[in-house]
């Protein structure tokens, strides 16, 4: 009943890219229907299986598929609070294709058909690249600047990003479906078949695991603090859990999977089964279950005061 009560809030507020035909992303509309951009209401073509992330300041959106690489400009809609953000298309760099993207530091990070590109933040569309050919990339940056961490099926490598070195390799006994660094960069968490495991990046060592199944839909993301992650674990089922406790603090309604988070924690991009993405505004969803009688505290115990 919450998941559907907050459904239904959202599905008045959110801003969502809808699809026309197979993955094919035309335009982006309102709550009213009214459409937004600059000039024709068209943001994205023929972008199937699209995968975004923003620039560390929230200004920029960036978004890559099979085809392209794509870039655009947040502008804060005019007047009220609740009116619409307008996107604007920008200059991306050009690369082959891209498995992942990171900022860390004043660079951006890219993970290529052809291995890794790193540019700079400052100039991504036009500045020079430094290029390590280490073949298929699906490469996650640590926080800190100082590791790349790469899957290959059952094994996952980490280099040293300045200068460029192998740290090392380890094997899994599943195959491997996503990685990434806590916010602090004290841990790496591997989704494999069999769940999460957490590596120290002190002692490059195991130190806990999730035990979950988890087929190749699945995803990690944690929030800015890393108190808390968001686990997809197919392409139905997502919900934000305790790092350290693994406790379920926020079940998705089915098949809502999310699929990034504004450095600030407050926008949480969010793809509705697999044909439309909303953006919810995580201030406004926690007001709504404070209202409800459902929260999380700060000691991220998840609180019930019915009225």
């Amino acid at each position: 009943m919450i998941n559907h009560a907050l459904a239904q809030r959202y599905r008045q507020q959110a801003v969502e890219l809808h699809a026309w035909g197979r993955g094919h992303f035309e335009c982006a509309v309102g709550p009213d229907g009214s459409r937004w951009g600059d000039g024709p209401a068209v943001i994205v073509s023929e972008a199937e299986y699209a995968k975004p992330f923003f620039s560390p300041d929230g200004s920029e959106l960036f978004a890559f598929w099979e085809q392209k690489l794509a870039r655009w400009r947040i502008k804060a809609g005019a007047g009220t609070n609740s009116s619409l953000p307008a996107l604007t298309p920008l200059p991306a760099p050009q690369t082959s294709r891209v498995y992942s993207g990171h900022f860390v530091s004043n660079s951006l990070v890219l993970g290529t058909v052809e291995g890794a590109q790193v540019l700079p933040a400052a100039d991504v569309a036009a500045g020079a690249a430094e290029r390590f050919g280490l073949g298929e990339m699906f490469g996650e940056v640590s926080a800190n600047g100082l590791w790349i961490a790469s899957r290959f099926s059952r094994f996952l490598c980490v280099y040293q990003l300045r200068p460029w070195q192998r740290v090392g390799d380890w094997a899994f006994d599943s195959e491997s479906r996503a990685h990434v660094f806590t916010p602090r960069s004290d841990e790496l968490a591997v989704a494999s078949a069999n769940g999460v495991t957490f590596l120290d990046t002190n002692r490059w060592a195991p130190t806990r695991s999730l035990l979950a199944p988890l087929d190749r839909n699945a995803q990690l993301i944690f929030t800015p603090d890393g108190r808390a992650f968001w686990l997809a674990r197919d392409a139905r089922n997502a919900a934000l859990h305790d790092t350290k406790t693994f406790e379920t603090l926020l079940p998705l309604p089915s098949g809502m999977i999310p699929l990034a988070l504004s450095p600030d924690g407050r926008h949480l991009a969010v793809s509705v089964d697999s044909r439309r993405v909303q953006v919810w505004d995580l201030v406004e969803v926690r007001e709504r279950l404070r209202e409800l009688g459902l929260d999380w505290s700060e000691n991220r115990e998840l609180t019930s005061n019915p009225r």
